[in-house]
C-alpha cells in the first residue's frame, strides 16, 4: 500500500467517515452565477471514488430550501465536470435567475 493511502485504513471510534480534500477550482461563467465564479472542492473518500461540492446552489422552487448538488466519479476531473452539469441543471430546473435565488455555502466551509 502506498503510504499516502495510509489514511484509507484508519479506524477510529465516533468517527464515522474520513474525507481527504484533493482539489479546488474557480470556476467562471458571467450571467448564469449571482457573482462571475463558484468554488468546487473535490474530496477522495476511503473507497477511491470522488466527490465535488459546489459553494453554490439554487433555491428550490417548492419551499425555497438550497437544492445542494454534488457530482462523482472515478477520476478527479470526472467528480468536477458531473458537480459542474449538475449545478447547471439545478440553476435551470429551479429557474434561478437573480441573487435571491441562490444561496451561498459558509465561507468557512470554503
Amino acid at each position: 500500500m502506498n503510504s499516502s493511502d495510509d489514511w484509507k485504513m484508519l479506524k477510529i471510534a465516533k468517527i464515522a467517515k474520513i474525507e481527504r480534500l484533493v482539489a479546488e477550482f474557480v470556476v467562471w461563467s458571467i450571467g448564469l452565477f449571482p457573482s462571475a465564479k463558484v468554488k468546487v472542492k473535490v474530496v477522495e473518500d476511503t473507497q477511491g471514488y470522488y466527490i465535488g461540492r459546489s459553494n453554490l446552489a439554487a433555491k428550490s422552487r417548492q419551499g425555497g430550501s438550497p437544492d445542494w448538488i454534488s457530482g462523482t466519479g472515478k477520476t478527479i476531473v470526472e467528480a468536477l465536470e458531473k458537480t459542474i452539469e449538475n449545478l447547471l441543471a439545478s440553476i435551470a430546473e429551479n429557474g434561478a435567475a437573480s441573487e435571491s435565488d441562490f444561496e451561498w455555502s459558509d465561507p468557512q466551509d470554503f
